[in-house]
């Protein structure tokens, strides 16, 4: 038994979706309640105004994963970059206005609390970005369900795509869907896999 965490265990990968996300939403919020306040520089009516953060962070959830969607089908991602990259930048914008239009723009804590909303969207993004990475399998990776004879079975075609086929490791992990360090430790074992 090791006393390593094994990251390509489903129990890790749940747990780091689960914060990750729980970061996302308290990341989404928090830019939630500038965008809205923002809403009522566009003369929108009070009861529109929720639809301001939802539509604006809201893509950014949706055009990530557009992008995964068309990484999986080989096509084009450039327009889905395009927009994601400009809904990140309107968000940012827009909450760093909202804090900067309602303080002195001399004090320092106005700068501060400027650049402290301006995070908020990026914490969506990049909570969006990293879960659906961990949560979705990149094209022409092979899922594997975490069944001990299974592993066993993976240890030994990862050795013999070493031995026999002369593969990388990088080239075994992306053939059996682990990572790259799974297969360093499993290839350099002579021995007895242990499963937990």
């Amino acid at each position: 038994m090791t006393s390593r965490i094994d990251p390509d265990t489903r129990a890790v990968v749940v747990l780091t979706v689960a914060l990750v996300a729980t970061l996302g939403a308290v990341s989404f919020a928090v830019s939630f309640a500038g965008l809205v306040a923002v809403a009522e520089w566009a003369e929108l009516p009070r009861w529109l105004r929720w639809a301001v953060p939802v539509f604006v962070d809201g893509a950014l959830l949706a055009y990530t994963l557009a992008i995964l969607v068309q990484r999986a089908r080989g096509e084009s991602t450039r327009f889905s970059w395009a927009a994601l990259g400009t809904f990140t930048l309107v968000s940012v914008g827009a909450n760093a206005a909202h804090v900067l239009g309602t303080g002195d723009v001399a004090d320092w804590r106005t700068l501060v609390g400027a650049g402290l909303a301006a995070l908020a969207p990026l914490g969506v993004l990049a909570a969006t970005h990293t879960v659906a990475d961990l949560a979705i399998a990149r094209p022409g990776v092979v899922q594997v369900r975490d069944e001990p004879g299974q592993v066993v079975d993976q240890v030994a075609e990862a050795r013999r795509l070493r031995e026999v086929e002369g593969l990388s490791h990088r080239a075994i992990a992306a053939a059996l869907g682990v990572s790259k360090s799974t297969v360093a430790r499993w290839v350099g074992q002579g021995g007895a896999v242990e499963v937990a």
